[in-house]
């Protein structure tokens, strides 16, 4: 019988998400962190009604933003993803992506196909409106948004399970409430869809800033119905560098992740490692001496759903994160960096792994576990 997580929240912003995405999914799959899943509904107590503009203050408020160009062809090279960092905002608010006034939590893990719901946080310092649009920073791809409280009011560019999208957001109030959030703060739950894989951008623009805050979607494959696990190739990681142990190093480089209880492409586990809904495992994560500056990893179940409800967690919180981010230095020998990686249930998973220049992704098989 399958095991699936049985969370237990504190009262806070990323707990109230994930409340929200049980309401529209009907607890159907594991949520990590913020909740993200394709889906609709509302955090249950808040009011997600669509704003209605009050004639003469709404324009006036987003006159000064309306003609602002967007600058995604300035976000560095074209040719490499600069993926903005993850920072801590507070005890209650967990991660998130940009920097003050405005950022998004769980934006980290949009992917194709679907509307992923992420959030909007603009600190106490600013209490103006924001516009956000978006895109690919690279090549032709759509990135499109929703919120309850969008001032914008044209048409929907695409209805997606349901939900209809549009190439900006227009924020001022903020109608949803979440427990716990700090005095100052508002927040925008969010739809993000974007049409195919490739680096992404925000652009928030607010009287007096402007930022783009840039992403990786997470583009993992879905095995089809049948479809063995597709491990990735396995050697000795003494064999890539003699500081490292005997134990297999998966994947096919320049990161390696040196998962020491994997036998044969497989983690087993037994029912009584089962903990809290989680298994764990530690990995020591290796990159060669060319790898050098911010590296994101990222992971889910591949041969389940696609839409952001099976991933991996990272770290032994209570809730764990969604991503891990890693800072490489320039250096004259390999980088490792030990991490705990938390696994719902067995399965196949892979993990994609972004540098600024590339992406690579390492597949696993996870068996026992009920």
């Amino acid at each position: 019988m399958e095991q699936r997580l049985k969370p237990r929240w504190g009262t806070n912003a990323r707990s109230a998400v994930y409340k929200w995405w049980m309401a529209g999914r009907l607890c159907l799959a594991l949520i990590l962190g913020l909740g993200l899943a394709a889906c609709s509904g509302a955090v249950p107590g808040t009011s997600t009604a669509r704003a209605t503009p009050r004639p003469g203050v709404t324009g006036s408020a987003f006159a000064a933003l309306s003609g602002l160009p967007l600058k995604l062809s300035s976000a560095e090279s074209r040719q490499t993803c600069p993926m903005s960092k993850l920072s801590q905002l507070g005890p209650h608010l967990g991660n998130a992506l940009g920097k003050p006034p405005v950022y998004v939590l769980s934006g980290e893990i949009v992917g194709t196909g679907h509307s992923y719901k992420v959030v909007w946080a603009a600190d106490p310092s600013f209490a103006g409106p924001i516009r956000i649009r978006g895109g690919r920073i690279a090549g032709k791809g759509q990135l499109l948004l929703d919120a309850p409280d969008n001032y914008w009011r044209s048409a929907p560019v695409k209805t997606v399970e349901g939900t209809d999208l549009y190439p900006e957001l227009d924020l001022l109030e903020s109608h949803s409430i979440f427990p716990n959030v700090p005095a100052g703060w508002r927040m925008w739950p969010s739809g993000a869809y974007v049409d195919s894989p490739g680096c992404y951008a925000w652009q928030v623009d607010g009287v007096g800033f402007s930022e783009l805050i840039t992403f990786h979607s997470l583009d993992l494959p879905t095995l089809a119905a049948g479809a063995g696990c597709p491990v990735s190739s396995q050697q000795v990681a003494h064999n890539l560098s003699a500081e490292f142990g005997n134990g297999p190093a998966v994947g096919s480089g320049p990161i390696y992740a040196l998962m020491g209880e994997m036998q044969g492409g497989a983690l087993r586990y037994s029912q009584s490692q089962y903990t809290n809904g989680w298994v764990s495992s530690k990995v020591l994560w290796m990159a060669k001496p060319e790898v050098r500056g911010h590296v994101l990893i990222r992971g889910r179940q591949i041969d389940s759903r696609s839409d952001g409800s099976n991933l991996l967690g990272f770290g032994m919180s209570d809730v764990p994160e969604v991503a891990l981010q890693w800072e490489i230095a320039p250096q004259s020998g390999w980088a490792s960096l030990p991490a705990e990686i938390r696994i719902p249930a067995p399965g196949c998973y892979a993990f994609q792994v972004d540098t600024q220049q590339a992406t690579a992704r390492i597949v696993f098989q996870v068996v026992g576990i009920g």
